[in-house]
């Protein structure tokens, strides 16, 4: 697969084989792809289909009821609402696994806790994010016939989370100060009159050779853009991507991937022969992962 392809394509499965999960192909040099990356793709696959995921049980901790019986858990008083279901008396299983999946993507659940909402769910699609290979769940929704009507809908999540792979956006760069060494060199006296050429970390990257160029951004009217991004992020209010747009080009921000893939836009081949151009109104969807996001956030 090609640049242009993978702009254009709606092959998710194709799409997939850059990041070196196809396993017919083993020589194929991949592109990197996180653990966190490939899970929350599978998620945002289930949360495409939410309302199709219907494994719903009564509440274990309630039995039902959406309260506390009195003769139940010790450290929740009788008579409260029951915390697990939120007072409903039943849970859907296979919601509560996707849920679970991307917490542990987030590093805020353990694998156990996966593990077990996975074994819950008789739904097939949900329970394969709970899988302990990432690449096996991205695989596997791709596969899946309760997704089969949405290869379109997958290969634009994988746009949203990966960004281009063949021309990748950091926002880490080298020193200026070092050029990337991440040491600085002055002349000391060694006392007889002679300099001696004496190493040190630079304090602008501390010493690791990379400086963050979008820390003006990040840091302008207290933080500004930090906060439209965690609250994108935390209260999936994906709807805000825009006004985000708006605030990094305030901030100084002139890349058009960047600022276009926070409006909607998307890149359409102009015509046969010629290159890609920005379109408004191309079909764009911004999940848990958006690469842009991402970046903003520190998250891999």
């Amino acid at each position: 697969m090609i640049e242009r392809e993978w702009l254009t394509s709606d092959a998710p499965q194709a799409m997939l084989r850059l990041f070196h999960l196809d396993a017919d192909n083993p020589t194929v040099a991949g592109y990197y792809a996180s653990e966190r990356q490939l899970r929350l793709f599978a998620c945002a696959c289930c949360r495409q289909v939410w309302n199709k995921l219907v494994d719903v049980v009564p509440c274990e901790r309630c039995r039902g009821y959406g309260i506390i019986p009195s003769n139940a858990l010790r450290h929740q008083a009788a008579g409260q609402e029951c915390y697990s279901c939120s007072g409903t008396g039943h849970i859907n299983r296979s919601q509560r696994a996707v849920e679970v999946a991307e917490r542990y993507a987030d590093g805020e659940a353990t694998q156990d806790e996966m593990y077990t909402a996975g074994c819950g769910t008789t739904e097939g699609g949900a329970w394969v994010v709970t899988v302990r290979d990432a690449a096996d769940a991205a695989r596997h929704v791709t596969l899946d016939g309760m997704f089969r009507d949405m290869r379109p809908t997958q290969a634009a999540l994988l746009r949203d989370i990966f960004g281009n792979p063949f021309r990748p956006i950091t926002r880490y760069g080298k020193c200026d100060k070092c050029h990337g060494s991440g040491k600085l060199t002055h002349q000391v006296d060694d006392g007889d009159g002679l300099y001696v050429p004496i190493k040190h970390y630079c304090p602008d990257c501390l010493g690791n050779g990379k400086q963050d160029k979008w820390s003006d951004w990040l840091t302008l009217n207290d933080g500004l853009i930090r906060k439209i991004a965690q609250a994108i992020y935390e209260e999936r209010r994906f709807e805000d991507m825009p006004v985000l747009a708006d605030a990094l080009q305030e901030a100084g921000c002139e890349n058009a991937d960047i600022l276009n893939h926070c409006r909607g836009w998307g890149l359409v081949q102009a015509s046969p022969g010629k290159g890609m151009v920005w379109r408004r109104g191309v079909a764009t969807t911004h999940v848990r992962g958006c690469w842009v996001i991402d970046l903003l956030l520190g998250k891999e």
